[in-house]
């Protein structure tokens, strides 16, 4: 479940492009109007998922309850694999749970 979900987490937030300038995957947030250039310009933010290995991270903390807080996804794709990873975790610890 942690492959999947961090894999799938990773798709859903992780998309984007590479920043030199920041060292980091930048993805397309918006467009604002630059009245200067007299034109539309995009704008970028930094990914909180930065690799699978990190959204590794974010999947067991969430998998697990913990919910350190410092990864969250931002985009809606991102917020429903969230809602699903917690509900899978949550049916996966119920079932050892109420056994004992």
């Amino acid at each position: 479940g942690i492959v999947i979900f961090g894999s799938l987490m990773y798709l859903a937030e992780g998309q984007g492009r590479w920043s030199v300038d920041a060292q980091a995957f930048e993805r397309k947030v918006g467009r604002v109007w630059n009245a200067t250039a007299l034109g539309w310009e995009d704008v970028w933010e930094t990914s909180p998922f930065q690799s699978i290995p990190h959204t590794f991270w974010w999947a067991i903390v969430t998998a697990t309850t913990v919910g350190y807080g410092d990864h969250s996804p931002t985009t809606s794709t991102g917020k429903i694999v969230a809602v699903l990873t917690m509900i899978f975790s949550l049916v996966i610890l119920a079932l050892p749970v109420g056994v004992i």
